[in-house]
């Protein structure tokens, strides 16, 4: 028999998974984790307030119902922290003792009961621990470092030559490119390569600043004493403007002219060999030295912003 509180905590976890959800394709992610947490809360409350320590002794049926509706609770929260805490999740989802893997588990529904009475719980371990004093300024130097290591060059710098022909290509998968890049390779299996895993992880704002856009190539030509580079002039939604890019080991000038490409439109400008690049392709390199150039897929207007 549930009581007042039983309900409200069935209600919370039933209702949960559609307004956090919305908040995550909404790419909310602020709001989404502060909904989240405000669930654990109630749920943290809810044990408190039901009191199954002193139940135990007066109702042990209360103090059974409270205790089940709490691993509930776990098991809701396993699933919706899911995008936000990936690992984390899975250590709650093998300490309820559940088969498979918690990043499988169907959102839609996860706020329902699902553990069945008597069910055996998996072996405790600690969830998060404790930062002390001594460890977080190493950690804010280390981070201060990063920073500074990311630092774009100021507006025109010029690019060392030596540099110039390994650091102009863009190495990276485009978000929202919609075609796959090399389909052989680790990475192309969906585990990130020795190189990506080195990369800091960045904030869905710090990533909304890049200003990606679809480019036609008007006309290409190799660099003068520069083996790997193009030359590209593109037409970006009316507007002309000239790129440096370091495929001309995979492209020939007449592969890239007429192509439909990818550029970070807003990257500050450089000064590679002498030319002004106002910008970035897209592109991707796996580890047997194949590349590939990022293109959408279907007819789209020049200028269309990647989203």
């Amino acid at each position: 028999m549930l009581d007042g509180l039983d309900e409200q905590m069935v209600r919370t976890l039933a209702e949960a998974p559609e307004k956090i959800g919305a908040l995550l394709e909404g790419y909310e992610l602020r709001k989404a984790a502060a909904a989240l947490i405000d669930v654990a809360r109630f749920a943290n409350k809810y044990f408190n307030d039901q009191e199954p320590w002193r139940t135990a002794r007066e109702n042990r049926e209360k103090c059974a119902t409270t205790i089940h509706l709490a691993i509930q609770a776990c098991q809701t929260l396993a699933v919706l922290m899911e995008p936000i805490l990936p690992f984390s999740a899975e250590k709650v989802w093998a300490m309820l003792g559940q088969p498979g893997s918690v990043h499988d588990q169907a959102w839609d529904g996860c706020g329902s009961r699902h553990l069945a009475a008597g069910h055996l719980l998996g072996q405790e371990q600690i969830l998060f621990t404790k930062i002390e004093e001594s460890q977080i300024r190493p950690e804010v130097e280390r981070l201060r470092a990063i920073s500074e290591a990311l630092k774009a060059p100021s507006a025109g710098a010029e690019v060392p030559a030596e540099k110039a022909d390994s650091e102009v290509p863009a190495r990276a998968a485009a978000a929202g490119a919609n075609q796959p890049a090399a389909a052989a390779g680790p990475a192309a299996q969906g585990k990130p390569s020795a190189a990506a895993a080195e990369k800091p992880r960045i904030t869905y704002d710090e990533f909304a600043k890049v200003d990606l856009r679809v480019a036609r190539v008007v006309k290409a030509e190799k660099v003068e004493k520069a083996d790997k580079l193009l030359r590209l002039e593109l037409e970006v939604g009316g507007e002309m403007r000239q790129i440096v890019a370091g495929v001309a080991k995979h492209y020939t000038p007449e592969e890239m002219t007429g192509r439909t490409i990818i550029i970070v439109a807003n990257l500050q400008p450089a000064v590679i060999r002498g030319i002004e690049s106002n910008g970035m392709l897209l592109a991707a390199e796996d580890g047997q030295g194949r590349m590939a150039i990022l293109s959408p897929q279907g007819e789209i207007d020049s200028g269309a912003k990647v989203k």
